[in-house]
């Protein structure tokens, strides 16, 4: 678990409550995602017990983070990059995003990840008016590959983990409508 203190954003009081930023909105530890999630995953393991929710948990509880995916769309999709940063997840998926970096970027995107950066993915429209802040941010962070178009293409797509498709901003939200791509990024063959 990183240090959170080098993470002083909004994001970082939404993944676990400590309250370290001058917000106007605070989000207190029984609501953060890691509790939620801790919480989630045995309510998920009794609801459907065949699913084996269970197997995201250490025998302490603890959140067994190296098998967690964090997948988010346009706000989520940032977060999702940032969660990466301080938890080592199996993959951090960007749909719409990642974007921290208008008009500055966020400190955050260059510090460094406790997950590797092969598994971080990002996913934006040609036509999403935010489409060259994703760039930017996929670029500071230094993902995986050039900037690819998935048009008419199969994965691997080069092995770029920097996707782009010809759309708007809500289109990337269904997977179903990118269906190799989403598998590729999810690393289900």
């Amino acid at each position: 678990h990183r240090d959170l203190h080098s993470f002083p954003t909004r994001r970082s009081s939404d993944l676990d409550g400590m309250g370290r930023t001058p917000t106007q909105v605070t989000v207190p530890r029984a609501e953060s995602v890691e509790v939620r999630l801790a919480k989630a995953l045995p309510y998920l393991q009794m609801k459907n017990p065949q699913a084996d929710w269970s197997y995201y948990l250490q025998k302490n509880g603890d959140i067994r983070w190296s098998d967690v995916i964090f997948i988010g769309h346009s706000h989520g999709a940032t977060s999702a990059a940032a969660y990466a940063k301080v938890h080592r997840l199996w993959r951090a998926i960007s749909l719409s995003g990642p974007r921290d970096d208008n008009p500055v970027a966020a400190t955050w995107l260059t510090m460094s990840s406790a997950t590797p950066i092969d598994r971080y993915y990002g996913f934006t429209g040609t036509a999403d008016s935010q489409h060259a802040d994703h760039i930017k941010s996929m670029e500071l962070q230094k993902y995986v590959g050039t900037l690819t178009s998935v048009e008419g293409m199969q994965p691997p797509f080069g092995g770029s983990h920097r996707l782009q498709y010809n759309g708007g901003h809500g289109d990337s939200a269904n997977c179903g409508n990118f269906t190799a791509v989403c598998k590729y990024m999810f690393g289900v063959p």
